[in-house]
């Protein structure tokens, strides 16, 4: 036998072998595809079961915590209502209270500025009649003083020179300006003691005012 049918005889054994193997191979991955596919199919079934069995246990969950929340804000409503109704009853009886103490307050702070107002009032006009009565004596007295200089120098009056005239009329002038000067600067002293007072007097009411509307 040549070299040629020899080549050809092992090429054909060879294909026919192929032919053989490829047969087994199409005979496993028909196998192997069935076995997937029934595989598949049990693991699709599966699938369904356990969506079906969750879907089945999510409603039943989710119907026991819609009870479940119904009775809790049920509940909770109710509480509120309640604690509602006692906040209200609670702020009423404490506004009554509030209001009746501020009344009471109040009134106790008119009595007391009335009475400090009388007082302040009495004891402001006895210092200005005792002021008054003092400023009358001193200015009394210093009338007497001055008539008395005018009348001591009036008698001294007809014994002294031109000059000595002329320096005591300046003095005598200058006196009467100075007494009348004084006079003027006491009463203005006064005038502002008095407006003082009233000031402070005004003061005190609007602090009061303030802190009555401030109660």
């Amino acid at each position: 036998m040549g070299n040629l049918t020899q080549d050809m005889t092992r090429l054909c054994g060879e294909i026919k072998g192929l032919h053989d193997s490829r047969e087994v191979l199409m005979k496993d991955l028909a196998a192997d595809t069935h076995e997937s596919q029934r595989q598949v199919s049990a693991m699709r079934a599966g699938f369904r079961k356990a969506h079906s069995d969750m879907a089945a246990h999510m409603r039943a969950e989710q119907a026991k915590f819609v009870s479940s929340m119904e009775a809790d804000v049920s509940g909770m409503l109710n509480g509120f209502h309640k604690a509602h109704h006692e906040m209200a009853v609670k702020m009423r009886r404490d506004g009554a209270k509030f209001v009746m103490d501020n009344v009471s307050d109040v009134f106790g702070l008119l009595n007391g500025f009335r009475k400090s107002h009388f007082a302040m009032a009495r004891n402001s006009k006895a210092q200005r009649s005792r002021f008054v009565s003092d400023l009358e004596k001193n200015v009394k007295g210093m009338r007497q003083e001055l008539a008395s200089d005018l009348e001591g120098a009036r008698q001294a009056w007809s014994g002294l020179s031109p000059g000595m005239r002329k320096a005591k009329e300046d003095a005598e002038r200058k006196a009467r300006v100075a007494a009348m000067e004084k006079a003027r600067a006491e009463a203005a002293a006064s005038r502002e003691k008095e407006e003082a007072e009233r000031k402070t007097q005004e003061q005190s009411k609007i602090k009061l005012k303030s802190e009555t509307k401030s109660k």
